[in-house]
């Protein structure tokens, strides 16, 4: 039985206004002192993903990755935040696949997407800046991919699971930890 005090005590849709062309929203980031929700979506104009950040309320939409110019046609994911609200994590999309050639399970519409990760490198978002910043590029060598990162409660390390293979149902991974 499970004797825990927690419970949910309401619970709401959460419809931000995004552009008409967005149509699903993915992996969703609010730790921390994050004043903002962050999460990914697709865009049915390119079918790639772009990462958003909204108030707490759903309103003050804003794309932080939609009018950088360098990431068209790329997929920007699976964003996480640190403990002081700044830096946000993102995947991108590699400019070109480091992969080579892998089995897809039927699914699987686009390796690259962020619940994938697939020749896609690890960056940080500065908030204050707006820049983007390369944290850890994989190059075919070194992994094939980077998938979920999180900033450490402290914010000094940051993990995420690197794909070295295309072996088995997702692939072979391991979990990296490194200094920020």
């Amino acid at each position: 039985t499970d004797s825990t005090k927690y419970r949910l005590t309401s619970l709401r849709e959460f419809v931000p206004p995004l552009p008409e062309s967005v149509q699903e929203l993915g992996r969703v980031a609010w730790e921390g002192q994050a004043s903002r929700i962050a999460f990914d979506a697709k865009d049915s104009t390119d079918a790639k993903f772009d990462v958003y950040t909204v108030a707490e309320d759903g309103s003050d939409p804003a794309c932080i990755s939609c009018e950088v110019s360098w990431l068209k046609g790329r997929n920007v994911g699976n964003p996480a935040w640190d403990p002081t609200g700044r830096w946000l994590l993102v995947q991108i999309e590699n400019e070109s696949p480091v992969h080579g050639e892998i089995a897809l399970p039927v699914l699987v519409a686009d390796p690259s997407y962020p619940g994938f990760g697939v020749s896609s490198s690890l960056w940080v978002h500065d908030t204050k800046t707006g820049k983007f910043h390369l944290l850890y590029e994989v190059d075919g060598e070194n992994g094939i991919g980077t998938l979920h990162p999180h900033f450490s409660h402290d914010g000094s390390r940051v993990t995420w699971t690197r794909l070295v293979g295309s072996d088995g149902c997702m692939g072979d991974m391991e979990v990296v930890v490194a200094d920020f």
